[in-house]
This record gives C-alpha cells, structure tokens and sequence, in this order.
C-alpha cells in the first residue's frame, strides 16, 4: 500500500473521530436551539486541521516527555468528563440502554476520540505559544492602590447598589441565628436542622463548629451588633459585604502588583484590571455573605505570594514572607475547613520538589497547622465543650452512592444492610429524595439526627460497601453524577442559582424569622423597592450566560480546564519547570477532587478560589524568562 493511501486512510480515521468527539459541542452549543449546521462544520473545520496535521505540526518540535505524559493524563480527565457530561445532560443518568457493556465500549471510544484530538490541539497551542517570544519587562513603579482600589470599586457601585444589602444563603443564615438568638433560638435550629444529637457534647455553647465556629462569630457577631445598636439586620449584612468586597478589591490589587512583578506588560495589567473591574462575577460573588467567599479571597493572597516566592527564591529565606505566609495559613484554617487538606497538599509538594525549603515549609505551614488543629481544634473547642460538627457532612458521595442504589434497585438488596441503613437513615426515603446533583436531600430529609448515634453511622459505612460490591456500576454512576459540572466543559451553568436571593434578600428573611421565634404571627415579608431592578440583573446575567461564547466564563469548568492549560505550556517550554509548576498549581488542583465529592454540583461559592486564582496563575508563563 502506498504511503499516500495510508495517509489518506489515517485521514479518513481522523475524520471518524472527530465526528465521535463533536457530538458532546454540538449539544453544548445547541441546547439553546437548533444549529443543525455545526456538527458538519466542527468535523470539516477540525478534519482539515488533522488532514494537514504534518504541515501544521512543521512550526514547532517537542521531545518533553514530561508534557506529553501530562498532556495525556490531563486530557484524559477533560475528555472522560466532557463524554459522561454530555450523556448526562442528554438522558439524565449514565446507562440510557440496557446493555451496559456495549453502551460502555461506545462510551470509551468517544473518550479515546476526544483524547487524541484535545491532546494534539494542546500540542499546537503550546508549540506555538512557545514559539512566540515574550520578552521579560523590567518595571520597578509601584502600583497606586488607593487610585486603582477606588477606581474598582466605583465600577462595581452599580452592583453594590443593587444587591444591597447583601446576598447570601440558608447555611449564613444558620450561623447567624445560632449567634443572635441565643440558647432558645440555638436550640430550636439544632431541633429541626439535620446536626446528629451524639455530636453534641454535655453543656455545649450555643454556638457550633458545623459551620464553622470562628466564621459564626465573626458573621453573627456583626449582624448581632448591628441589630443591638440599629434594630436592623440588614445594617450588619450590609457591613460584611462591603468588608468583603474592600478584601476583595485589595487582594486583586495584589495580584495585578505579582504580574508586575514577574515582567507582564503595562497593556496586559490594564485589560486585567478592566476584567476586574466590569466582569460581573467579581462584585456580585463579593456582596455574596457566605463563609467561601472570604476564604476564596484569602486563598487568592496566599497563592499571590506564594506566586512570587516561587519565581523570586529568595523570599523562602525571608522571615517577614515566612511570617506573613504562616499568618495567611492560619486565617485560612479559621475560614474553612477543608482548608487542612489544601495545606498538606502543598507542604508535601513543597518538600517532594524543593527539599531545600523544607525548613521553611515546617515554618510557614506545618506549624500553623498544628497550632489550629491542636491548640484550638482540639484543646480549645473540648475545653468550652464547642460541638465540632456533623461527620455526615463529608459523607456525601456515600449518601448519594446508597440513595442511587436504594432508588433503582430496592427489592435487590438484603434485609441485614436494609437494617443497618435504618438504623441511622430511612431507608426508603434515601431512595425517594435521590437528587443526583444534590446530597443535601439524604441529609435534611433521610437523616435521623435527632436519634442517631456513632454506632449507627458506622453501621451505614458497612452496608455502604456491601452494596458497593452488589452494584459498582450505579456507585459509579453517582459519584460521576454528583460532580461532573465542575469539570465538564459542556455542561450549562449554574452559577446564577447560587444568587437566587438577589431577589428574595436574607434581611428581610432574617427578620422575618427572628421576629417569628420572639413574637409568633406579629411579622409579615414586604417586597423591597430594588427587587425590581434585582430581578433585571438576574435577567442580564442568563441571557449572557445563555449566549454560546460568553456561557464559558461562567461556568467553573473553563477556569479549571485554562489553569491546567497554563501548567502545560509552561512544563513544554521547559520540562524543569515542573518543579515550579507543582508548587504554584498544588493548592489548586487538590481543590478539585474536593469539588467532586461536595454536597453540591457546580455551587459557584464552591469553585469561586479556582476562578479567582485564574488571572494570577498567568505569572507561570513568565518563568521561563527569569534570570
């Protein structure tokens, strides 16, 4: 056979996957209407490029095989979660026929499809982004904060105004009444909120860890205040958004000074600083009163430093950095909790790729670690008998994996793990309120908090891998279902749903239910005069989220998918930047497995620190440069 019919055949083949691999984009760009016209010009468009693939790839070379090992395992992620995403958004479950073994072969050929050619597209985007040469600007001028802090500032007013007081959700408002109501109002929420009674300790405080104990403070206590001094909630809402939203403002400031820094132009941190100022999700995500938001925030400026760390090494011998990053890790671990985990990550990282930091590391964030988690996540919070929280808040795989089960296969299961499920669930129930997309519905509605014991959740875990064992196949379909938005590309965004109280704002719902507990009947909810004009702004913010391009800014995935991006083209310049890379990216990607098993799909107060750190993560395409 002669080599042009090969090649014409390789061709063909070429062509053959790229049909597979379109059909996920087709829905994603049609399920606003029908654009029967783009899946044949996706396959002749993308069939040219593989056709003349030789001729495209003679602009650049590249023998690193540590890019391409991770440009493989990376594409591999994105193709798996685009293909099972867009089954998903098509027929809602994972096994639309009956034979799952060839609807599983079918599955796996689209993934190789998508595989080959997002691994060779990234090839070309990196090769030739290689080939661009970017030369290192040297620019010592500082930055005006107060100017350019107060320019941000004036351009998010209009959204200040607007969603004024504050935005927020049930969990806030949760926190908040366990602080202001006091023993009769903290004993009522754990009366009907889903916290397991054998997690209280004896004599406890009114205030809980279930959500976070030094965050309840700091928002119950202003909001308290507030109502103490000004008889209104809404006062101290409106005091923490605009906290928030100052935090915010200073911390991107920061980050525009860090691209400084590693040499970016003065035309590039102009058009960053434009994107902060007039993309929306900046200011609406800053008026939004919820514990992630601040952490967002706060991990932003400790990826910002360790940014500059990174590319200046020095800094890791300096003991103002060492003790500005340990204080940073510290108020990261008062903010959330999963915090830990993100910290650990990077230590290890730090001592697996820098073993000359290790002393540092030990510094700046393994003792703030320690301090929090046994100076006061041990000692203190047994010493004032502070109930630590609900376990079953991080079983929420588990719960959907036996919900799923329950739902489609409740006549198949034993009678002894039918037992042991009941004994801390309803166990008909779980299959009834299965939500694929939310594991809050087995927790509120399946749990039986109000009797459970340590013993019962541990029966639970046993029947749990009973059953994995039964049925791995629906297992798999529910831990696939429950996170694939965050790392699906096709997915529609959910992001303005996290908002839904533009509209129906916590204050006036804040009152509402305190003036309830106190005087039953007395209260009653009033419209408020910006409602109208809130409604608008959520109205703006679909239309914009429905558009083909402009949907990808808002959907977590894309900011995941760029950052890894990012990553890639710095380790093909120069496979020894891997070291580097890890240490930037390792607080970043060990978010994301976290995201995968949260409670919700694609919560925008959830991925909110992976859109923030995009713009910041840039710096790594300067490393290169350095001298």
């Amino acid at each position: 056979m002669s080599l042009n019919i090969k090649k014409i055949i390789l061709s063909f083949g070429w062509i053959i996957l790229t049909v597979l691999a379109s059909t996920p984009l087709q829905s994603f760009y049609e399920s606003n209407g029908k654009n029967n016209y783009l899946l044949p010009l996706i396959v002749i468009v993308v069939g040219i490029l593989l056709i003349f693939k030789d001729r495209i790839e003679a602009g650049f070379s590249n023998r690193n095989a540590v890019f391409q090992v991770l440009n493989i395992i990376a594409t591999f992620i994105f193709s798996t979660y685009a293909v099972i995403g867009n089954i998903f958004n098509q027929y809602g479950h994972l096994y639309p026929i009956k034979n799952k073994v060839y609807w599983l072969i079918i599955l796996s050929i689209k993934i190789i499809a998508w595989t080959k050619i997002v691994s060779w597209f990234v090839n070309i985007i990196a090769g030739y982004y290689n080939n661009y040469q970017i030369k290192k600007i040297s620019d010592d001028s500082k930055i005006n904060y107060v100017k350019w802090i107060s320019i941000l500032l004036l351009c998010w007013l209009p959204y200040i105004i607007l969603i004024a007081p504050a935005a927020s959700n049930p969990d806030t408002s949760i926190q908040i009444m366990e602080v202001m109501g006091g023993s009769y109002i903290a004993s009522l929420i754990r009366t009907v909120y889903p916290f397991g009674k054998y997690t209280i300790p004896s004599h406890p405080l009114d205030i809980s860890n279930h959500h976070n104990f030094f965050m309840t403070l700091f928002y119950g206590g202003v909001v308290k205040g507030s109502f103490k001094l000004f008889h209104s909630t809404g006062i101290g809402l409106f005091i923490l958004a605009i906290f928030q939203v100052m935090l915010l403002a200073c911390v991107l400031m920061h980050t525009l000074r860090t691209l400084q820094l590693v040499g970016f132009r003065k035309k590039t941190l102009r058009i960053i600083f434009i994107i902060y100022a007039l993309f929306p999700i900046f200011p609406t995500s800053a008026m939004y009163v919820v514990k992630n938001e601040i952490f967002a925030t706060v991990f932003l400026l400790l990826l910002s430093m360790l940014i500059r760390a990174t590319y200046f090494k020095k800094l890791w011998n300096n003991k103002m950095w060492i003790t500005k990053f340990g204080c940073l890790a510290f108020i990261l671990l008062l903010t959330q909790k999963y915090a830990i985990y993100i910290l650990l990550f990077l230590f290890i990282v730090l001592i697996i790729f820098h073993r000359e930091w290790w002393k540092t590391a030990i510094k700046s964030i393994l003792i703030p670690i320690l301090v929090f988690h046994i100076g006061i996540s041990t000692f203190l919070f047994d010493y004032l008998h502070v109930a630590k929280g609900d376990p079953i808040e991080s079983y929420a795989i588990m719960l959907q994996q036996v919900g799923n089960t329950v739902k489609h296969h409740s006549n198949e299961i034993p009678k002894y793990d039918q037992d042991l499920i009941n004994r801390g669930f309803k166990y008909k129930k779980m299959g009834e309120v299965y939500m694929p997309n939310l594991a809050d519905q087995e927790k509120a509605l399946a749990y039986k908090y109000k009797t459970v014991s340590k013993a019962d959740v541990n029966s639970f875990k046993k029947a749990w891998v009973d059953l994995g064992l039964m049925f791995p196949d629906t297992y798999l379909e529910a831990f696939l279902h429950q996170g694939y938005q965050y790392l699906d590309i096709t997915s529609p965004s959910w992001y303005i749903t996290d908002y839904d109280s533009i509209a129906d704002l916590l204050p006036l719902r804040m009152n509402v239910w305190y003036q309830e507990f106190i005087n039953p009947g007395k209260y009653s909810h009033q419209p408020h005069r910006l409602d109208k004009y809130r409604n608008h702004l959520r109205d703006a913010f679909v239309k914009i989220q429905k558009a083909p391009v402009t949907r990808l800014v808002f959907q977590s995935s894309f900011y995941i998918w760029m950052i890894i991006l990012i990553g890639l083209i710095t380790i093909y310049r120069n496979g020894r930047l891997i070291n580097d890379v890890m240490v930037v990216l390792s607080p970043i990607l060990i978010q994301i497995p976290i995201l995968l098993v949260s409670p919700v799909d694609n919560s925008a107060r959830y991925y909110m620190p992976l859109v923030y750190s995009f713009f910041v993560v840039l710096a790594l395409l300067k490393f290169r440069m350095k001298d």
